[in-house]
């Protein structure tokens, strides 16, 4: 992540550093910084490959306006992205809200931007998790025909809306990954794995409340007293007790994740993100040439 490149620390046995990134804004330019990262020397001795990665993580509707091929914007973005990726040794696009209908549009993209750059320039394209075919825009074969690797995102099984769960279960993980094999070639398929948690709680405290929210706590805690200001108005001040749900990931569980794969054969696999994993995590991983 950008500002966070001190968390490399020389000792990972990464062949690849995706830079995390820049953002199409509506007129098709890019925004967000795109000059080469610095890091420290990889003491393993491995040369490892920098890529820019072009992102959007919500905007649906800023889907639409810049993959819309009949539209001067998809031709700017294009040529953007060329551009920025000229000290790189690839990108990455990371759309994660193009909708449904935008499948065509989205693979014409891809193919239209495979064409703009350099040839020896890797194209890779960050993909949501599945487990079966499902209606929507990522459509695994006919992406990874254009593209030189697929990075499926195995992770977020369960998320910040959801009820308390695994950011991605090990049996999920695999099913994932069993889809993906079937899906993508060997060589192209690249393996997600989380080194974030997620925190739930069962209570949201930041909420807004209506008058009868106001009433009915006065009502349960009978000893407490509104607060009368003149310029700020009531307020109420107490403890609350909250219950709290975390799932993590550690050495073993990233241990059994890796195991997992490397049983399926897969040779490939790639973190999100370098510096929120456990310390020592590297330890359990060395580079061998494919």
């Amino acid at each position: 992540m950008k500002g966070e490149e001190h968390v490399i620390t020389g000792d990972e046995p990464l062949s690849d550093i995706c830079f995390f990134g820049v953002a199409p804004e509506k007129s098709g330019s890019l925004r967000g910084a795109r000059d080469f990262p610095s890091f420290p020397a990889n003491r393993r001795g491995i040369a490892q490959r920098v890529h820019l990665v072009v992102f959007d993580i919500s905007n649906g509707g800023l889907m639409k306006s810049v993959l819309n091929p009949t539209a001067p914007e998809r031709d700017v973005l294009v040529k953007e992205i060329a551009a920025a990726s000229a000290p790189f040794a690839g990108v990455m696009i990371d759309f994660e809200a193009v909708p449904p209908d935008m499948r065509a549009p989205f693979i014409e993209f891809l193919t239209r931007l495979r064409s703009s750059l350099p040839k020896n320039s890797i194209l890779s394209v960050a993909l949501p998790a599945r487990r079966m075919q499902v209606n929507d825009a990522y459509d695994y074969p006919a992406i990874s025909a254009i593209v030189d690797r697929v990075f499926i995102m195995a992770y977020d099984q369960h998320w910040s809306t959801s009820k308390p769960g695994p950011v991605a279960a090990i049996g999920w993980c695999d099913a994932v990954a069993a889809f993906a094999q079937k899906n993508v070639p060997e060589s192209k398929l690249v393996m997600g794995l989380p080194l974030y948690g997620r925190v739930w709680q069962d209570r949201y405290l930041g909420r807004s409340v209506r008058h009868s929210d106001v009433e009915s706590i006065l009502k349960r805690k009978r000893r407490l007293k509104p607060r009368i200001h003149h310029d700020r108005g009531p307020s109420l001040s107490y403890r609350e007790t909250i219950h709290v749900t975390i799932y993590y990931e550690d050495k073993d569980s990233i241990a059994r994740r890796l195991a997992m794969y490397q049983r399926r054969g897969i040779g490939q696999v790639g973190f999100w993100r370098i510096g929120q994993g456990p310390r020592g995590m590297w330890s359990l991983m060395e580079l061998k040439p494919i």
